[in-house]
């Protein structure tokens, strides 16, 4: 979250505290790699790429900028550890940087191996398992409280709440059924919708700053729901909400010339 204000935040001023930003920003990015969390790395590409889409032209090469010279300092930085890996195969640096290139490279090329990896065949299996259970009742859902058995081959059999099925919006419309869908697209698309039809050109950059930010913020939380439970059980959940909220304030915002 605060890697995309950021990011919005320098697209859109020219002062000190973007150029703190700008050294700053690698910093969480290493954090965020770091974290091996798959979900994290897709909601953050989403987001700024929705962020990107809906900045002005004048913005947008401000990013571009940014962007081309993070990754020439990425391939600076990353020859001279090759470098240094290279010459002294055994020092702590190498060791390092080898198994940090090894376990991130291993992680993200098991993203597309769904079976091979255990925590995404958890997750494939799971889902199959609600969707069995719920193609029984469409209309209402499975209800609260409710677990569904799972079995992964013959070494994993397990009941899981589907409260806890690592999906928060899938989680929504399996207990409520497909009510609960239009329901919640209806909401969405209430607070969103209005800030995506706006024209970006007819309003003050403050609004254009407030608009973009919490329209990425929105996408991102949408994409990490497909992937953890952070809707219903984790305290993250608390800024879903003051997101929500402030995309309602930004849309009742009086823009000028509109």
């Amino acid at each position: 979250m605060a890697a995309l204000i950021a990011l919005s935040w320098i697209a859109f001023k020219r002062d000190n505290f973007s150029n703190f930003l700008k050294v700053i920003i690698p910093v969480w990015t290493i954090g965020i790699v770091g974290s091996l969390m798959r979900h994290l790395w897709i909601s953050l590409f989403v987001s700024i790429f929705v962020l990107y889409f809906f900045l002005p032209e004048a913005n947008r090469r401000k990013i571009r900028n940014l962007f081309v010279h993070y990754l020439f300092a990425g391939i600076v930085i990353a020859i001279l550890l090759s470098y240094l890996a290279f010459l002294f195969p055994n020092s702590a640096v190498s060791k390092v940087f080898s198994n940090a290139l090894s376990v991130t490279g291993t992680r993200f090329v098991s993203t597309a191996q769904i079976s091979a990896d255990e925590s995404l065949n958890w997750r494939k299996s799971v889902w199959q398992s609600t969707w069995q259970e719920y193609k029984n009742s469409l209309a209402f859902g499975l209800g609260y409280g409710k677990k569904v058995s799972v079995e992964i081959g013959t070494k994993y059999k397990d009941f899981v709440e589907i409260r806890n099925i690592h999906n928060s919006l899938l989680t929504i419309f399996i207990q409520m059924g497909l009510w609960s869908a239009a329901l919640l697209g209806f909401v969405f698309w209430l607070l969103a919708g209005p800030l995506v039809k706006r024209n970006i050109q007819n309003i003050s950059p403050d609004d254009q700053f407030l608009r973009i930010v919490f329209l990425a913020l929105f996408v991102n939380y949408l994409v990490a729901f497909l992937f953890q439970t952070y809707l219903e059980t984790n305290l993250l959940g608390i800024f879903f909400w003051i997101i929500m909220g402030s995309l309602q304030n930004t849309n009742l915002a009086k823009y000028e010339n509109e």
